[in-house]
């Protein structure tokens, strides 16, 4: 059974049910109490036991098409991720446009942003794609950026000022190796249309390092690629993300140690998730950002 097979086989079965007939026919029942007709008990008893067999037959079916989902469909789909992966992962990473995103999309993102950015501790964002995310993030004081693919980070750094883009932090990493970042630092992790490209025990590896560079309470926002919305599927299918599933990623929040604060998705295609590592963020000692937004200068030239 191929994955998108799977998603529309499940919508059937999440869409059908007998409460329907069941409430139709407590009405019927009722309105036969009330009444002077005659009616055969066993009428009654054969067609309430005849519901009973459907919905043993609705969840024999449901319950069968889950097991070959979890016994081969999945576990093909996880291995074929690689093959995904290491077809693509020494490629040169390329600046997504912000026209690429819908202005709806990037207003809910944005107004989820905000509600973690503070000037009161640093921040960091793995593998910067597309400006405005970069932008809005050097709201944190100071800003980190993690790239395995520096020419990227070049890219979406060009709309800084000179001044601002010197004192932005960046570092290059391989592997989800981020040792040579201040561990237990961060309040706020940022990322963006990458994580979609990497297989399941990537992105074991990535929880697992971002979790140590977290403070206490520190936040992890990250897009991914949830395959069991049929858009998502179908880039998976054409060899584009990796499988990935908001059970799969909730699993591996939870293995590393993460709380999931808030898991959505957007027109079915893109999802994102946030999680919290456990405790309460330390008090901020700053009275005022060590230096605010400099605005793009080829657009908004400084007097």
């Amino acid at each position: 059974m191929k994955l998108k097979e799977y998603i529309k086989e499940k919508a059937l079965f999440d869409s059908i049910n007998t409460d329907g007939i069941r409430d139709n026919y407590a009405d019927i029942k009722r309105f036969l109490k009330k009444s002077n007709v005659n009616v055969d008990s066993e009428v009654i008893d054969n067609f309430e036991n005849s519901i009973d067999d459907l919905d043993s037959v609705i969840k024999s079916g449901y319950d069968d098409l889950q097991t070959r989902f979890y016994k081969s469909v999945q576990p093909k789909n996880l291995a074929r991720s690689y093959d995904h992966y290491d077809t693509r992962k020494f490629r040169a990473l390329k600046e997504v446009g912000d026209e690429e995103w819908d202005e709806e999309l990037k207003e809910i993102i944005l107004s989820r942003m905000k509600n973690y950015l503070n000037f009161q501790y640093p921040g960091l964002e793995i593998t910067p794609r597309s400006k405005i995310w970069t932008k809005n993030m050097t709201a944190m004081d100071p800003f980190f950026i993690a790239s395995k693919d520096l020419d990227v980070v070049e890219d979406v750094a060009s709309q800084f000022h000179p001044v601002y883009k010197r004192r932005v932090r960046v570092y290059q990493y391989e592997d989800a190796d981020f040792s040579q970042l201040p561990q237990n630092t961060f309040s706020f992790v940022f990322s963006w249309n990458y994580f979609e490209f990497l297989p399941y025990d990537m992105i074991d590896k990535y929880l697992a390092s971002i979790y140590n560079l977290l403070l206490p309470g520190g936040i992890f926002f990250l897009s991914y690629a949830d395959c069991l919305l049929e858009k998502s599927a179908t880039k998976f299918e054409n060899s584009y993300y990796c499988y990935m599933t908001k059970e799969l990623l909730t699993g591996l929040a939870d293995k590393n140690g993460f709380d999931l604060i808030k898991e959505e998705n957007y027109q079915f295609r893109n999802s994102w998730a946030i999680i919290r590592k456990p405790g309460e963020l330390p008090a901020g000692i700053k009275e005022v950002p060590s230096l605010g937004y400099v605005k793009n200068f080829s657009l908004d030239p400084i007097p």
